[in-house]
């Protein structure tokens, strides 16, 4: 079997993170219905998450080439993912010190942990938070980058062997011992292994064996499916339970949706969205409590329409927000920092192309 060559953008899967990141914004809106409104809709969306990991393994194996060594992947990977998250928690962090009333500050050594993705447990919530939720994904995520870059030591086959290997070890360790840390908790957690599916996917792309269009369709259909027929697993579980519920129903998601690519229709909403979705995935929490703020500043709470009105207007304007927040802020940092590490800018070009946006806007 010979490999295939990356094609310079996949829409599709720009098209799953625009998708995947509304998902999570639409659990999210809902659960502060529930909370705030006395109501709720349906739970789905939080699997959005793991569909993320699936995709980032997935982007990782078929984006890396050979010629990249750990140093440079990792260099790379902090440039993408830390200045934008570095800004929004530390914006809300002094959100937190001008505005707060009675609510104490959490303490400087959440921040620091928060900033340098060290799991840990959240003073305000009780649970494994960093200061700005939804970045919990990210402690996964940097974990994942630091094997994923050592594999690069390694070549050809030796590669999978080592990631599969390694973060089925790490699972296998969470199964045996018992968690004694938020570090190990998060370390040995089977959400790892959706990262492995990625990674799996990449493999079956590289050498050719997805299925035709027509099953891909089949695939999205049936992993939609599994995902609407589990939706009321806590978001909260990061066991095997989660893994199979929505873990695998993600898998089929994403692998339909790069079999598709071949019949792919441009659609600038979704290109959009994609673009946006590290932004709209920071962002949309600050966006949902600045109108639940809103809502109860105008004293709507009472009113029975006020649930679906939130859920609507939480999902369109963090939306909005995100993508604003994308133009003005993301793409800027991300061109500076990328100069800032690099001489020669052009060096950038190709490097992540699933994540560039479709339009030659460079991520």
């Amino acid at each position: 079997m010979t490999q295939m060559k990356v094609q310079p953008q996949l829409l599709s899967i720009q098209y799953l993170r625009g998708i995947a990141a509304m998902m999570v914004v639409f659990f999210h809106a809902n659960g502060m219905t529930a909370e705030y409104f006395g109501s709720t809709w349906s739970p789905f969306g939080a699997a959005g998450v793991d569909i993320f990991f699936v995709i980032s393994g997935f982007i990782m194996w078929v984006t890396t080439g050979p010629s990249r060594t750990p140093a440079s992947f990792i260099k790379h990977r902090i440039v993408r993912v830390v200045p934008l998250y570095w800004c929004v928690t530390l914006a809300l962090f002094t959100g937190w010190v001008i505005f707060r009333s009675s609510t104490p500050l959490p303490p400087l050594e959440n921040l620091l942990n928060s900033l340098l993705f060290i799991p840990h447990i959240s003073a305000r919530t009780g649970q494994i938070q960093p200061l700005l939720i939804a970045g919990w994904t990210l402690n996964f995520e940097m974990f994942f980058y630091v094997i994923f870059a050592a594999s690069l030591l390694l070549s050809g086959r030796s590669r999978a062997t080592f990631v599969f290997a390694v973060l089925g070890l790490l699972v296998a360790i969470g199964q045996v011992l018992p968690s004694v840390s938020p570090v190990m908790t998060t370390y040995t957690s089977p959400l790892l292994l959706e990262f492995a599916l990625g990674c799996l996917l990449g493999l079956i792309y590289q050498y050719q064996l997805l299925p035709r269009p027509s099953l891909g369709v089949t695939l999205c259909i049936l992993g939609g499916i599994l995902l609407c027929v589990s939706g009321a697993d806590s978001a909260a579980d990061l066991s095997f339970r989660r893994l199979l519920h929505w873990g695998a129903p993600s898998f089929l998601i994403v692998a339909g949706f790069v079999s598709l690519e071949p019949i792919k229709r441009d659609n600038r909403l979704l290109c959009l969205l994609g673009a946006a979705s590290y932004s709209i995935y920071l962002t949309h929490s600050l966006s949902l409590a600045a109108l639940k703020a809103l809502f109860f500043a105008l004293g709507l709470q009472g009113y029975q329409f006020v649930p679906s009105i939130f859920v609507v207007a939480g999902f369109v304007g963090s939306a909005v927000i995100g993508i604003c927040v994308y133009h003005l802020f993301e793409r800027p940092l991300l061109s500076f920092f990328k100069g800032l590490v690099s001489r020669n800018a052009l060096s950038w070009k190709g490097i992540d192309p699933i994540s560039s946006h479709p339009t030659r806007h460079d991520r």
